[in-house]
Order: structure tokens, then C-alpha cells, then sequence
């Protein structure tokens, strides 16, 4: 039982937050940072995550993709097409353990998965869990599981992430309340700790079911 807990406390712990992408990439200390981490592969709606940024009217919000993959290089082409180098911003993939400092750097977390298959249907990402450990609010796609755990616990903003059109808007939407925005940070502070128990828990039962 000890391991669990040191675990679950050690995952609740928030790093201390270092203006990591905002030094990297020269932006002034008003960006806003929206994180997308990960596997840059196909089937996760990438292209139209990127194709959004033509579409958000606040210029103060930067995009962030930090991870590698098969698409790192379609979606730098495809962001230099668009003419979207002072806004969509490309950082390699880091150590996992390295990954928290960096993920903590950012202002929210988006997820724009669609529904490509049932597991995508009915998932909680892994990404889902690295931003309610930092302490992230979440813009996702509204997809069961991910809707249950944004929604259900008030901290970020779901919806249709289909297009390109209608993912702008949503970001502009989530970036536009301050006070809402605030309270989600509030409610994400709340919810590491129970989110971690709940994943901690799982663990224990899967260690028990094998034995």
C-alpha cells in the first residue's frame, strides 16, 4: 500500500512552472499557450488542429505541438503554407520524466481526437492525464469519456472538432472568459488529486488481477 501512496502523492505534486516555450521561441509574456503532446500520427486530427490557427481571431494565442512522428514534417510544410510561423510553434519530443516541466509551461492542453474507431469513441487519453497533473484546463473533442471528465468536473471546454472553422472558434471561446478560465484552473487543482487515486487505484486492482 506504501508505493501506491508515495506514487499518488508524488503525481499530485505540481512542478513549478518555467515560461519554457515562451523563452524557446521569443514570444512576449502575454502568449497564451495552447499544448498539444504526443505521437504526431495520423488519425488525431492534427491537420485541421493546425488549419485552425488561420481561423483564431485572438493573436495572442499560440500553438504548441511537442512530440515527433510521421507527421512532424507534413505539418511544418503545411504550417509554412498557411503562413503560420508566428503562431503554431513545433518543439521535439522530450524524456518522459523531463515532460512535466514542460507540459506545466503551457496554459491548457487540447485534445483534438475525433472518433475514427470505438477506442477513439470511448477513450481517455493518456494526454488527458499528463494535463489535470499539471494542473492544465483541457479543450477537447466531445467524445464520451473525455467529455464525462472535462465537463463532469468543470475544468476546460468540449466540442465539435471536426473542421478547422469550428476549432478556431472553440479556441477563441475558451481563451475569452477569464474568470472561467480561472475557475477550471481551480477545479483542475481539485480534481489531480482524485483523478490520481482514481488511476492509482486502477493500478492496484490490475496487480491484484494478475496474481
Amino acid at each position: 500500500g506504501v508505493g501506491v501512496i508515495h506514487n499518488a502523492d508524488r503525481a499530485s505534486v505540481t512542478p513549478a512552472r518555467e515560461k519554457l516555450f515562451h523563452k524557446e521561441f521569443a514570444l512576449p509574456d502575454s502568449t497564451r499557450i495552447l499544448l498539444l503532446q504526443g505521437g504526431l500520427s495520423a488519425g488525431r486530427n492534427l491537420e485541421a488542429l493546425v488549419e485552425a490557427m488561420i481561423h483564431v481571431r485572438n493573436d495572442s494565442i499560440a500553438l504548441v505541438i511537442l512530440g515527433d512522428g510521421a507527421l512532424s514534417k507534413p505539418l511544418a510544410t503545411r504550417v509554412r503554407r498557411l503562413g503560420l510561423g508566428r503562431r503554431v510553434f513545433f518543439h521535439a519530443a522530450v524524456r518522459q520524466e523531463d515532460l512535466p516541466r514542460y507540459t506545466v509551461a503551457a496554459d491548457a492542453g487540447v485534445i483534438p481526437y475525433q472518433a475514427t474507431c470505438l477506442n477513439n469513441y470511448f477513450c481517455t487519453p493518456n494526454k488527458l492525464f499528463e494535463f489535470i497533473a499539471a494542473g492544465l484546463p483541457i479543450l477537447a473533442s466531445d467524445l464520451p469519456e473525455i467529455t464525462r471528465m472535462v465537463e463532469g468536473r468543470g475544468i476546460g471546454l468540449v466540442g465539435d472538432m471536426s473542421r478547422a472553422e469550428t476549432i478556431g472558434r472553440l479556441i477563441d471561446e475558451f481563451f475569452a472568459d477569464e474568470m472561467r478560465l480561472a475557475a477550471w484552473r481551480r477545479n483542475v487543482v481539485s480534481a489531480r488529486e482524485e483523478v490520481c487515486w482514481e488511476v492509482e487505484g486502477r493500478k492496484l486492482v490490475a496487480i491484484y488481477d494478475a496474481l
